[in-house]
């Protein structure tokens, strides 16, 4: 899509109204993505996968997985704590404007 000059206020709020982020789905996957990072670390048997990184399990207690692992939560924490923390705004700011009781 080429860019046709500027785009007028309407336009961009009739695209973006019917947009819609499903927090709970969204904190529901990083919950599953921690636990199963969890587990995948606790079982001696399986493989550790970290954002597509396949680490045997003779590997996975090594330096390179632990900070693999160590930054794929620290990722997960600050997006969740992120996520949290502009939807706690929004609210306020919706509920200032007196759209929410």
């Amino acid at each position: 899509m080429a860019y046709q000059g500027v785009v007028s206020p309407s336009e961009i709020t009739a695209k973006l109204n019917y947009v819609h982020f499903d927090i709970k789905r969204t904190l529901k996957d990083s919950q599953n993505q921690i636990r199963q990072l969890i587990s995948d670390f606790a079982d001696p048997t399986k493989d550790l996968v970290i954002d597509g990184i396949k680490f045997t399990p003779s590997q996975k207690y090594g330096a390179a997985a632990g900070l693999a692992l160590t930054d794929k939560m620290s990722k997960l924490s600050d997006t969740t704590t992120t996520i949290l923390s502009v939807f706690t705004e929004l609210y306020k700011l919706e509920k200032s404007l007196g759209g929410a009781s």
